[in-house]
């Protein structure tokens, strides 16, 4: 007797063989608890997309009727078209109201348009994530210096169609352009919350969207993060700018090349383009900026001292990255940081921060949990400087509903936005 994994490779192949671009086995059924379906074939509609098209159970030495209530649950949660189960005694389809089964030679050919593009965020994000994480334990196991950021970048796709991606199956398929500029963002989301090696390049969405906000009526000519990981800022303040019919330039700059890659590869199907470039912020000047966002790195020690603008050194890489980030940003402009909360109250800061408050405006100064970086416990503050007069700062210490508070709309961002783009502290 065959193998149940013999029978669920035989299935696989045929439904390959009869034309269905993607063919999945062991599917969690979203909304179901501990639910899997055994094979689920997906195709072309008439409109061009690929949506699950076909739901495959597999039942051995039991009726099969006993199929039909997960079966049900399978097209409520994904949409399926057809429906069958396979036993030792053959094939046998469901009615339209999946009450009843009738014996057939086996599934049909794929009947919707050739070709067709993938249009589900969630489904794109769900096999880049098994191809990414196929890749790293595939070079772990050979001993490579494999990362999850490495495997990231160097998924596969077909050359001849970009917006493409490669299954951990081995099927290619289109995806529609701007839905894998999404789902790229959010498998690096979801490594960083796995992965320690790839969480120093991503910032939570939540942070992301704070930082665009934050920005305020500043989102305006040219837009640089000069440690900008992955390009998270930077993406969100583009999708911001198309949402407000506003024109920037944004500049990303990492001191890691194979960063600088996965960035890049998310820019390859984004509607709109952002500037990526390897390069040192301690070393290379900046280009003037209308606007700075960035979460310089935490924790780390310079190799050699950096002068401040206030005339004093530091070693600490975050003060340092505040004032590089400073020196670039033109008169009126304004600069929005996520740092270790450190900065605000070091001894070996005291000094540089003193200049802040006297030379700049230093706007908001936001502290938000333990959660609020990933690969870190520790707190981070968001602070709001602008490039203008000293003058009042705006404080908030969050708790755990920060996510919700700094949401757009929710309390404390409304509240901090009064205060920072208040016609009256000269902001524009």
């Amino acid at each position: 007797m065959r193998s149940e994994q013999a029978r669920v490779r035989e299935i696989v192949d045929q439904l390959r063989g009869l034309g269905y671009p993607i063919v999945q086995t062991e599917v969690r059924v979203p909304g179901a608890v501990r639910l899997e379906t055994d094979v689920l074939a997906w195709g072309a509609n008439e409109t061009g997309e690929i949506v699950p098209r076909l739901a495959i159970e597999m039942k051995h030495g039991l009726r099969p009727e006993g199929a039909l209530p997960q079966l049900a649950q399978v097209r409520a949660a994904l949409g399926t078209v057809e429906h069958y189960v396979q036993t030792d005694e053959g094939w046998f389809q469901a009615g339209h109201g999946l009450r009843t089964l009738q014996p057939v030679e086996g599934p049909p050919a794929h009947s919707g348009r050739l070709g067709g593009e993938l249009k589900s965020v969630e489904l794109v994000t769900e096999l880049l994530l098994q191809q990414v994480w196929w890749r790293a334990n595939r070079d772990r196991n050979g001993q490579l210096s494999g990362s999850v950021l490495r495997a990231f970048v160097e998924a596969p796709s077909d050359d001849s169609h970009p917006s493409s991606i490669e299954t951990v199956s081995g099927d290619v398929v289109a995806v529609d352009p701007s839905v894998l500029w999404r789902a790229r963002r959010a498998v690096l989301a979801d490594l960083a919350e796995r992965d320690r090696s790839a969480s120093f390049y991503v910032s939570p969405p939540a942070v992301s969207t704070a930082i665009g906000s934050l920005v305020g009526e500043r989102l305006d000519g040219t837009v640089v993060d000069p440690f900008c990981g992955s390009g998270s800022f930077l993406w969100m303040l583009q999708e911001r700018a198309a949402r407000e019919g506003r024109m920037i330039e944004a500049i990303g700059r990492d001191i890691d090349l194979n960063v600088i890659r996965a960035a890049s590869l998310i820019g390859e199907t984004a509607p709109t383009r952002i500037t990526f470039e390897t390069g040192d912020a301690f070393r290379d000047a900046l280009p003037e900026a209308d606007v700075i966002v960035t979460a310089p790195p935490m924790g780390l020690r310079l190799g050699t001292p950096y002068e401040l603008q206030n005339g004093t050194s530091t070693r600490l890489a975050d003060v340092a990255a505040v004032d590089v980030s400073l020196r670039a940003l033109k008169p009126g402009g304004r600069a929005v940081f996520q740092i270790a909360p450190g900065m605000t109250f070091q001894a070996a800061a005291e000094a540089y921060r003193e200049y802040l408050a006297n030379e700049y405006r230093v706007a908001a100064l936001i502290a938000c949990p333990s959660g609020s970086a990933y690969g870190t416990p520790i707190q981070t503050v968001l602070m709001v400087v602008d490039k203008l007069p000293a003058g009042e700062t705006f404080v908030a210490q969050l708790s755990d509903d920060w996510r919700t508070q700094l949401a757009r709309g929710g309390p404390a961002m409304v509240a901090a936005l009064s205060h920072i783009d208040d016609p009256g502290t000269g902001a524009r």
